[in-house]
């Protein structure tokens, strides 16, 4: 289902524009940064999420790749998602790859509301595969069929306060096969520095498939949801119930350079790399 989760949400639990000139030195939210990457570093793994966009600031290409020698020898993977756009800039489709399982240019069909929101992710393979997003109070939650079977899905809420994710809750069949059973349970603090991964563009319309697909791919640093850089995590993941925070890094330029785990080796976390 899943293979390696995301360092934002869940792997921490395993690695344990210009600048304003206001007083605290951070730059104000509003400024919009175009992201290059984003390195997710852990013990003995690393994730690269990497962006190219289009002349209208879309994502047109999303890359991902993962490094891991945590079990004695050196595994690599990469998947490849290519958007596919008409002419009122939200992207119809998009063509999945993932390259070592041998899922090749899987093309997903896109379907929207009336407020240009994210709905509905096909696959046109045949497999079954089918994301349904919907727009409760305050939250957006997921509905994913992996291949049209109830005992292969998986149910992710995200709740908002302050343009942020505020808490996380997912849902997984349990082994007994007589429903779904809570996976996890996390909640966020954020600090006062802009997301480094935040698109005003995107975050109203395609931002929960694009949070759903780095997710359910390796795992990466993908929130372009929330407005401000997480600096806390709380909750737990089949396990008990945890705390971290985290030390933001800035640039000179003020946009973060890094989101950096206190308490743990200092590699640890999150590099940002941006456009010119």
């Amino acid at each position: 289902m899943k293979k390696i989760f995301l360092f934002f949400c869940l792997a921490i639990f395993i690695f344990s524009c210009k600048k304003n000139s206001n007083s605290s030195g951070v730059p104000p939210t509003d400024l919009l940064y175009y992201l290059s990457s984003v390195r997710t570093i852990g013990p003995q793994t690393q994730i690269i999420d990497s962006f190219i966009y289009d002349s209208n600031h879309n994502v047109a290409l999303l890359t991902e790749y993962v490094f891991d020698t945590s079990g004695g020898s050196p595994v690599s993977d990469s998947i490849r998602v290519v958007f596919n756009f008409s002419t009122n800039s939200l992207p119809q489709s998009y063509t999945f790859t993932d390259y070592a399982v041998g899922n090749l240019n899987d093309v997903h069909q896109l379907f929207y509301d009336e407020k240009n929101r994210i709905v509905e992710d096909t696959s046109m393979s045949g497999s079954g595969f089918v994301n349904h997003f919907s727009y409760p109070a305050n939250s957006i939650t997921s509905t994913l069929l992996f291949d049209a079977t109830s005992g292969n899905n998986q149910v992710d809420t995200l709740l908002l306060a302050n343009e942020n994710i505020s808490h996380e809750v997912i849902y997984y069949p349990n082994n007994s096969g007589t429903g779904d059973t809570l996976s996890a349970s996390l909640g966020f603090g954020f600090s006062v520095y802009p997301n480094p991964e935040y698109n005003p563009q995107i975050a109203g319309t395609v931002a929960p498939l694009l949070y759903l697909l780095m997710y359910d791919g390796f795992g990466g640093y993908y929130d372009c949801i929330s407005k401000n850089a997480v600096n806390s995590i709380y909750g737990f993941r089949d396990g008990p119930p945890t705390q971290i925070t985290y030390s933001i890094i800035p640039d000179a330029k003020g946009r973060v350079a890094r989101i950096v785990h206190n308490g743990g080796p200092g590699n640890y976390g999150n590099v940002f790399t941006y456009y010119p």
